[in-house]
C-alpha cells in the first residue's frame, strides 16, 4: 500500500502543479477571386498549401516571435532563467496551423485553422487573433509581392527582347543600306522593274519609228507640193497637173492617218498584253502592210516625171488661178514643215527618254548580276529578327495579362483570406488531463507495490509453520513450541505502525491539498 500511496501523492502533485494549457483556435477561409479566371488570370501561384507553408515560415520567424513575446509578455518566468532561443523553439511548437481541409479525393482549399496554446487563456486568445491577422496580412503582402515581381520580371524580359530586336533591326537596316537593291527580297522587284524598263524601251523604239515614218510621209508630201508648185509655175494650165498631184497627196495622207491609228492601237495593246498576243500580231501585220504601201506611194511620187501641161494660149485669168493655187499649196507646205519640226522635237524627246531608260535598265541589270541570293549572314539576321518579333509579341501579351493580374491584386479582387471564426476564449484546459495522470499514478504505485511484495516473498526462505517444516524437511515432527512475545512490545509495534501510517496519510493529504490549493489559487 505504501507504493500506492506514494504513486497517488506523486500523481496528484504532478497533476495539480502542472500549469494548465489553454488552446484558442480560429478558422480562416479562402475567398475565391471575385473576377472569373477565364476573364482575368492571376499571376500568383495558386497552390494554397505552398503559400501557407511560406506564410507559416514568415510568422514563425525569430523577429515575429520575439515581437509577440515582447508585446504580450509571454513566458515571463522562463525568460528570466532560459535562453531566448529555447523559448522561441518552444513557442513554435505552441503555434497551431492546420493544413486546408480535404473533402473526398479533392483538396478543397476552403478553410484552415490557426491557434495558439498557452497557460493563460486570455493571452492565448489574443495571440491566436494576432496570428490570424498576421496570416491574412502576410497572404496579402505575399500575393502582392509575387504579382509585382512577376510583372517586373516579364517587363525586364520584354525590355531586353525589345533591345535585342532593335539591335537586329539596326543591323538589318545597315546591311540593307549597304546592299540596297541587291537584297534577296528585292530581286523580284528589280526583275519586275527591269521588265517594265525593257517594255518602256520597246515602246520608245516604236514611238521613234512611228515619228520617223511620219516624218518621211511629211517630207514626201512636202516634196510633192513643191513639185506641184514647180509644175504650176512652168505650165499655163494648172488644172490637170494640180488635180493629179492632189489626188496622190490625199491618198498618201489617208495612209498616214491609218498608220498613226494602228500605231496608237499597238501601243495600247503592248501595255496590256505580250508581243505574242494574237491581236498584237494582227495589228503589227496590218501596220507593216500600210507602211509598205506608203513607202511605195512615196517612191512613185519621187520617181514620177513632171506632166507636160496642155498647151493653151496664156491669158490673165489662168495666171491668176495659178497664183492662187500656188499660194494655197505654199501655205500647206509651211504647215507641213511646222509639223515636221514638231516631229523632230518629239523624236528628240523620245531619243532622250530612251537613253535614260536604257541607262536605268543597264544599272538594274548590273544590280541583278551582283545580287547575292544565298547570303547566310543576312538569312540568319532575318531568322533572328522573326524569332525576336514572335518573342516580343508573346511577352507583350504576357506583360499585359500580368499587369491586369497585378491591378486585380491591388484592388483586392483576387483570392483573399478572411476570418471565418474568430479565436474564442477557451473555457477548459486541454492539458494536463488530471484524471488520467492520477489514475496512471495509482496504477503505477499498485503495480510497484505488488512487485515489491512479490519480490520480498520470493526472497524470504524462512519456515513459517509446521506444514512448511514437513514439506521442506521431510522429518517427523515431535512437538511445536509457540513463539512467545511480550504484549507490551506487540502493542508498541502496532502503535508505531499506526502512527507511521497516520503520519504518512496525513502528510500525503497535506501535500495533495497544498497542490490542489496552489492550482486553484493560480487558476485564471
Amino acid at each position: 500500500m505504501a507504493p500506492v500511496l506514494l504513486g497517488l501523492v506523486t500523481a496528484v502533485v504532478t497533476a495539480f502543479l502542472w500549469p494548465d494549457t489553454f488552446v484558442s483556435t480560429g478558422t480562416i477561409r479562402v475567398v475565391p477571386p471575385q473576377v472569373p479566371e477565364k476573364f482575368v488570370s492571376t499571376n500568383v501561384a495558386t497552390n494554397i498549401e505552398q503559400r501557407l507553408q511560406l506564410m507559416a515560415m514568415n510568422i514563425q520567424s525569430r523577429g515575429t516571435l520575439h515581437y509577440l513575446i515582447t508585446t504580450h509578455d509571454l513566458y515571463k518566468t522562463r525568460r528570466s532563467r532560459d535562453v531566448m532561443e529555447d523559448i522561441l523553439e518552444d513557442m513554435k511548437k505552441d503555434i497551431i496551423l492546420t493544413p486546408p481541409r480535404a473533402f473526398g479525393n479533392r483538396m478543397a482549399t476552403t478553410s484552415f485553422v490557426v491557434g495558439f496554446r498557452y497557460q493563460n487563456r486570455y493571452t492565448a486568445q489574443k495571440v491566436a487573433g494576432e496570428l490570424a491577422r498576421r496570416l491574412i496580412d502576410e497572404n496579402t503582402r505575399e500575393r502582392m509581392s509575387q504579382s509585382q515581381q512577376t510583372t517586373q520580371f516579364l517587363q525586364e524580359i520584354q525590355t531586353n527582347t525589345k533591345a535585342e530586336l532593335d539591335s537586329v533591326e539596326q543591323k538589318l537596316a545597315n546591311y540593307r543600306m549597304a546592299n540596297k537593291g541587291r537584297l534577296p527580297e528585292q530581286v523580284q522587284a528589280s526583275m519586275q522593274t527591269l521588265g517594265a524598263l525593257e517594255n518602256r524601251v520597246s515602246m520608245l523604239n516604236s514611238n521613234i519609228a512611228r515619228v520617223n515614218n511620219e516624218k518621211v510621209g511629211l517630207e514626201a508630201e512636202i516634196r510633192g507640193h513643191q513639185s506641184q508648185i514647180r509644175n504650176l509655175a512652168s505650165a499655163p494650165d494648172p488644172v490637170i497637173t494640180t488635180a493629179s498631184a492632189v489626188a496622190r497627196n490625199e491618198n498618201l495622207m489617208k495612209i498616214e492617218r491609218d498608220i498613226q491609228g494602228l500605231e496608237r492601237n499597238l501601243a495600247v495593246l503592248l501595255e496590256n498584253y505580250n508581243p505574242t498576243f494574237p491581236d498584237v500580231r494582227r495589228t503589227e501585220s496590218q501596220l507593216a502592210g500600210l507602211r509598205k504601201e506608203r513607202d511605195d506611194l512615196v517612191r512613185r511620187l519621187q520617181q514620177a516625171p513632171v506632166e507636160a501641161p496642155t498647151q493653151v494660149a496664156p491669158n490673165t485669168a489662168l495666171m491668176a488661178h495659178h497664183k492662187k493655187e500656188i499660194s494655197a499649196i505654199e501655205t500647206r507646205v509651211n504647215q507641213l514643215q511646222a509639223s515636221l519640226q514638231q516631229k523632230d522635237l518629239e523624236s528628240a524627246g523620245y531619243v532622250k527618254d530612251l537613253a535614260e531608260v536604257e541607262s536605268k535598265a543597264r544599272s538594274y541589270q548590273k544590280l541583278l548580276e551582283s545580287t547575292s541570293i544565298g547570303d547566310e549572314n543576312y538569312e540568319n539576321m532575318l531568322r533572328e529578327r522573326d524569332f525576336l518579333k514572335r518573342r516580343q509579341e508573346e511577352y507583350n501579351q504576357k506583360v499585359g495579362v500580368s499587369e491586369i493580374g497585378t491591378e486585380l491584386e491591388q484592388r483586392r479582387q483576387s483570392e483573399l483570406l478572411e476570418i471565418l471564426d474568430s479565436p474564442v476564449l477557451p473555457e477548459k484546459a486541454t492539458a494536463p488531463n488530471r484524471p488520467i495522470i492520477i489514475s496512471v499514478g495509482v496504477i503505477t504505485g499498485l503495480m510497484l507495490g505488488m512487485a515489491l511484495a512479490a519480490g520480498r516473498e520470493l526472497k524470504d526462505t524462512s519456515l513459517k509453520n509446521l506444514k512448511d517444516v514437513r514439506a521442506y524437511t521431510q522429518l517427523t515432527i515431535l512437538g511445536c513450541v509457540p513463539m512467545l512475545e511480550n504484549d507490551l512490545v506487540v502493542r508498541r509495534r502496532r502503535r508505531l505502525a499506526w502512527l507511521a501510517w497516520s503520519t504518512g496519510c496525513l502528510l500525503a493529504i497535506m501535500v495533495m491539498s497544498g497542490a490542489v490549493y496552489y492550482w486553484f489559487s493560480n487558476k485564471v
